[in-house]
This record gives structure tokens, C-alpha cells and sequence, in this order.
């Protein structure tokens, strides 16, 4: 498997960057639970929530989170009723509505084995 166990890597959607105002001085974000990385009963509403709202605080624009559905929160960004989202990858057809920060959270997810031999041996049954 070429891309073995992925987490999102965290990229914000700056569908505003198009038509959102410069002179902004707040901006909604939507979001999906994806526990532990973004989920309404996380403190700060996860951390990849927290990495962008302290973002935009330190560049004095207050940031309003709206929680919703995965599906609704596309349909909103293309629509332009929300500003961004957190926590997704670029597809072609996203990227046909909305722009794509660098990555802003980026885990090393490892498995973590007793021992050797229990690597040998899933290494063994696997072919």
C-alpha cells in the first residue's frame, strides 16, 4: 500500500481568498468531527482548529467555528456562506471551488509493535 494509514493532513480551504475582503475583521470556519483532531467536545474544538483560529487571532481577525456534516460543509464553501474549513486534501473537484493552504499539522501515525517477531509474522501471512 503505497500511502499506508493516512490522517488528513490538516489544510485550511481559503475559498475567501477570492471574495472575501482584505479589511475582514472576522471569518466563519466549518468543520467536521474527526476525532482526536477536530471534534466539538475536544478542548478548542481539537487541535488543528486551535492551530488556525490562534493563526488568525495573531493577525487580528476573530474566527466564528460552525460544526456541520462533511457534504454540507463543501456545498457551503462552493455557495460562499462560509469562509474556510479545516482538516481536508485537495481533490480536483475541490479545487475547482475552493484554494488549499500548505499543510498546517502534519503526524507521524506509526504502529507500534511487541516485537519483532510480531512484524515477521505479519510480514509472513501477508504474502
Amino acid at each position: 500500500m503505497k500511502n499506508q494509514i493516512l490522517i488528513f493532513i490538516g489544510l485550511l480551504t481559503f475559498s475567501w481568498l477570492f471574495s472575501y475582503s482584505v479589511q475582514a475583521q472576522s471569518i466563519t470556519i466549518a468543520y467536521s468531527e474527526y476525532k482526536p483532531f477536530i471534534s466539538q467536545s475536544l478542548p478548542n474544538k481539537g487541535v488543528l482548529n486551535h492551530i488556525v483560529k490562534r493563526a488568525f487571532e495573531l493577525e487580528g481577525i476573530d474566527v466564528q467555528f460552525k460544526a456541520m456534516s462533511s457534504s454540507k460543509t463543501f456545498k457551503l464553501i462552493e455557495a460562499g456562506k462560509v469562509d474556510a474549513s479545516v482538516g481536508w486534501t485537495p481533490t480536483t473537484d475541490r479545487e475547482k471551488y475552493a484554494t488549499f493552504s500548505s499543510p498546517i499539522y502534519s503526524p507521524k501515525v506509526v504502529l507500534t509493535l511487541r516485537s519483532l517477531l510480531v512484524l515477521a509474522l505479519m510480514r509472513f501471512l501477508s504474502h
